[in-house]
């Protein structure tokens, strides 16, 4: 089965608090992590085709807000116990 942009949007939706690939293959009985991450790399997400795909999504609100994040941490900035 095709991975397809409206899996990993939806995942991204649904998801409140760890967006990683691992917690996606992990949560998911069709996708692997590797398929994941190949197929990430090689699309292109826009700025306009992320809104264009998530705005019916979104319910209108005064006190509501999205915010798109794309900030990647390197493992070194993790601290690791080797216990």
């Amino acid at each position: 089965e095709p991975i397809t942009y409206s899996d990993y949007r939806q995942y991204l939706l649904v998801s409140q608090i760890n967006h990683t690939l691992t917690n996606f293959a992990d949560h998911s009985e069709h996708f692997s992590h590797d398929r994941l991450n190949q197929y990430l790399g090689n699309i292109k997400l826009t700025a306009r085709s992320t809104w264009k795909n998530t705005k019916a999504h979104l319910i209108p609100s005064k006190q509501s807000y999205v915010v798109f994040d794309d900030t990647v941490h390197s493992i070194s900035a993790i601290p690791l116990k080797l216990n």
